[in-house]
């Protein structure tokens, strides 16, 4: 089999005889394209990851940014915590950052490592009080804090 798209031919079952070979429109290779891509806000939410880590690239931490479109994070929270139409941010510690701190020290860090991470996400999701929820973990993946609706908690609590 060979597709052929432009003055690009690609074989198939080379040296197994002939075979007719097949156009492909550019009409079909956009569709085709189309079912691989992710939503424009996934792209944005990973474009905005590579881009944290490339600008601090001896201390980024492991940050992960998600959507909720057509999923819920509400498991990963206490009960009281809503994911609907939010941006879910998770922060594994991976250079020791906050691990070693506890109380309102620790609450600090997670303020100022999910403010430094959010800060690389579009302007028009940028009230991370209203659009974002997320959760601190340790090197090791413990829960150490979550932030919900403008307010820093610790796990424990």
């Amino acid at each position: 089999m060979a597709l052929n798209y432009g003055s690009n031919v690609v074989h198939g079952g080379v040296g197994y005889g002939s075979e007719p070979e097949e156009r492909i429109t550019q009409e079909e290779v956009i569709i085709l394209l189309r079912r691989l891509e992710a939503t424009g806000l996934q792209f944005i939410l990973l474009e905005s990851r590579i881009n944290y880590i490339m600008r601090n690239p001896t201390g980024f931490l492991n940050v992960k940014f998600h959507s909720s479109e057509g999923e819920s994070w509400d498991r990963e929270f206490p009960d009281s915590v809503s994911t609907k139409n939010k941006i879910f941010v998770e922060i594994y510690d991976t250079r020791d950052a906050f691990s070693h701190k506890s109380g309102i020290a620790l609450l600090e860090q997670f303020k100022e490592e999910l403010e430094a991470a959010y800060s690389f996400l579009p302007t028009f999701i940028s009230n991370m009080d209203t659009t974002a929820v997320a959760k601190f973990y340790s090197e090791k993946g413990i829960p150490l804090g979550y932030f919900y609706e403008g307010e820093y908690h610790l796990w424990d609590e």
